[in-house]
């Protein structure tokens, strides 16, 4: 990962969200060249850079002229990522291009996903700040990092944001098509629930369930049972076949307990979206982000497993701005908490690139 590059791109996307552009053709156009830049260095990245290496090699020897079966496509990734990589490969020969492709899809998506959800809850938006704090984790690591799962939670992503604004039939197909990307987000038709439900639950029970689940994490009470649980949900996933891709990751587990600085900052964006949150139609996201946290929480010592829960946490950047734009928080305090926020993000996920 180009680091200092990187560093310096969003700097300067900092002191933009901090201005006061008021013409939409001049958001436009900087969205845009931000994300072709974005996406032209999560494509530069070194092939040392975690998985990075088996995406290069599987578009290498992917056969355009070829019909994978579902069983037999290069390192048994999904129909849907193999077709996207045989159309690129039809006309661009250098899997660098195709990363590009999938780093600017997964940006193209969560700015539509901010942009609807924002017009649905009434908030003003502020797309540079949007981008700035997804940029500072998720955006590293779903658009430069993890491309299979990056590209499936996108059109996850989309999907609800066209679900609330009740255009069910798209929403339904972004859905599968996230499916056909990765397979692991069959685990998202819950949200499909949740959005819909929409209940605002006064303020006290979420601040006793975030505070309940951050004392479960530092004493890690979770850790005494994940081995039974472990145990009954691998026999579960085993005797069904729509479950199989997560059987790989419990038939080889392992726990490695300890307290993870990742689930402490989530339950910190949490309590931060309960405390400062005073718009009732934010709270079908927020129940999607507690829903996912839950999980998070429990299942944490567990990373291969406890990473599926990002279907459901991918919301904390949405959750984040949408707070943090309310009006009744000062523009300089929105400032310093973009800064935190920012700051705190690529913290967590410098260390998980890095093995820090």
């Amino acid at each position: 990962m180009r680091l200092i590059p990187l560093l310096i791109l969003m700097a300067i996307l900092f002191i933009i969200s901090t201005l006061n552009i008021k013409s939409n053709t001049t958001k436009k156009f900087i969205t845009v060249v931000f994300i072709i830049l974005i996406s032209a260095l999560f494509a530069s990245r070194s092939l040392l850079t975690q998985d990075t290496l088996a995406y290069f090699n599987a578009f290498e020897i992917i056969d355009v002229n070829k019909m994978y079966a579902i069983n037999e496509t290069p390192y048994g990734f999904e129909i849907g990522y193999t077709i996207f990589m045989q159309l690129t490969k039809l006309v661009f020969k250098n899997p660098r291009i195709f990363f590009f492709f999938v780093s600017s899809i997964v940006y193209v998506n969560f700015v539509l996903a901010y942009s609807n959800l924002s017009e649905s809850i009434g908030i003003k938006k502020n797309v540079f700040s949007f981008l700035l704090v997804f940029t500072a984790y998720y955006g590293i690591f779903y658009a430069g990092v993890v491309l299979r799962a990056g590209i499936s939670i996108s059109f996850i992503v989309s999907a609800v944001s066209f679900l609330v604004k009740k255009k069910y039939i798209i929403a339904t197909l972004l859905f599968l098509l996230s499916i056909s990307f990765h397979t692991s987000a069959i685990i998202t038709i819950p949200i499909f629930i949740i959005i819909n439900f929409n209940k605002n639950f006064y303020k006290p029970t979420y601040i006793f369930v975030l505070m309940f689940l951050l004392i479960i994490h530092l004493t890690q009470l979770n850790v005494m049972y994940l081995d039974t649980a472990i145990e009954k949900l691998s026999v579960i996933v085993n005797q069904h076949r729509i479950f199989e891709v997560f059987y790989v990751y419990l038939a080889d587990y392992s726990l490695t307990p300890g307290i993870s600085l990742k689930v402490v900052y989530l339950i910190m964006i949490g309590l931060f979206a309960v405390v400062f949150n005073r718009s009732n139609y934010l709270y079908g996201i927020l129940n999607i982000y507690m829903f996912g946290l839950i999980f998070l929480t429990l299942l944490s010592g567990l990373d291969v497993l406890s990473r599926a829960t990002d279907f459901y946490i991918i919301f904390s950047p949405f959750l984040v701005i949408l707070t943090l734009l309310q009006k009744h928080i000062r523009k300089m305090d929105k400032i310093i908490y973009l800064a935190i926020f920012t700051i705190s993000s690529l913290v967590l996920i410098f260390r998980i690139i890095y093995f820090i």
